[in-house]
């Protein structure tokens, strides 16, 4: 679901450009079909964050993406909403409401649609992907140099709620997404689609 906000968009300053984890990153990579590879170039495996725009809540800002069909708070509940309080984003607290209060239902997620939801969702998805890994990644990032296999144990590309990962070996690049997925699990229960298990993975070989 993509909403309409043209105008809390012209409300804000343009947001930072946002480096993707593009295809045309992979394309300066510099493989070698070596032992350690096992012949191919090297190995990759890829996964999605279910929901991304979704799984990420801008309670500060929920106001600024409001839906134009106020009811009272008694109507809201005969519809089968439930809820005791709302947030107050004058007093940034919640605050009771009687059966009277005129309510306005806002979006609370990041918002398809807004000019800074691409760059919040590629950049929490990066900060949550990083930590916590063996060793230190190579960040595959549009106009920036391309890390190599050379430098690093895995590289890791993130295009908004898609992430790759590359190795030079299947078992490092299982003991790296085997981190990955524990590290979206653990933050406030994000999923990502499996990356499969040992019988059912699909292995991707990088040749070119």
């Amino acid at each position: 679901m993509v909403i309409d906000c043209r105008g809390t968009t012209q409300l804000c300053q343009d947001p930072p450009t946002t480096r993707l984890g593009s295809s045309r990153c992979y394309a300066g990579l510099r493989l070698d079909r070596s032992h350690e590879t096992g012949g191919a170039g090297a190995w990759g495996r890829e996964a999605d964050v279910n929901d991304c725009f979704y799984c990420f809540s801008l309670l500060e800002l929920a106001h600024y993406f409001g839906i134009n069909h106020p009811l009272t708070a008694s109507e809201w509940r005969a519809l089968g909403l439930k809820f005791d309080s709302i947030y107050d984003p004058c007093t940034r607290h919640a605050v009771g409401v009687d059966e009277h209060t005129v309510l306005y239902p806002c979006f609370r997620a990041v918002p398809m649609g807004w000019s800074w939801a691409l760059f919040l969702c590629h950049e929490a998805a990066l900060q949550i992907a990083r930590p916590g890994s063996p060793w230190n990644d190579g960040i595959l990032r549009e106009e920036r140099a391309t890390p190599q296999l050379s430098e690093y144990n895995t590289l890791l590309g993130v295009y908004v709620d898609n992430i790759t990962v590359i190795g030079k070996n299947q078992d490092e690049l299982d003991q790296r997404c085997q981190v990955l997925e524990a590290a979206f699990k653990d933050a406030d229960n994000l999923d990502t689609t499996h990356f499969g298990d040992q019988a059912g993975k699909c292995w991707v070989r990088f040749g070119f």
